[in-house]
């Protein structure tokens, strides 16, 4: 978990989950550079209600990626934690005839969810 927030992705990345890291890393890098479009716009901004409007987008890629990063950071510390979860065969789903269980001859169809821990 601590790995995400140093360095976005590296938790991922540590849990063997590497499309997941490089969807993090390219987007916290997206954000990063909005963040940087906008405050350079903002210095330029000649204009009071323009320098307003950057700075507001600039503050708001901040929040963007305090999110990011501790969406990432949960996301990290969750796989970790089911990185041995059992999904071996006992849990099935059954599609097709049932047994005939109102007597009249007739076969009935359903779904059949079966789960056992």
């Amino acid at each position: 978990m601590i790995r995400s927030l140093v360095f976005p992705g590296l938790g991922q990345f540590y849990n063997e989950q590497y499309i997941k890291a490089a969807i993090v890393l390219a987007g916290q890098g997206t954000l990063v550079g909005f963040l940087f479009y906008y405050n350079e716009r903002a210095s330029e901004s000649t204009t009071p209600l323009d320098k307003e409007f950057y700075q507001d987008r600039r503050n708001l890629m901040f929040w963007w990626i305090g999110a990011a990063t501790l969406l990432s950071m949960l996301d990290a510390y969750i796989d970790a934690h089911l990185y041995d979860f059992d999904t071996g065969p006992d849990l099935e789903i059954r599609i097709g005839a049932l047994n005939d269980s109102f007597g009249a001859g007739g076969v009935d169809f359903g779904f059949s969810l079966r789960a056992q821990f």
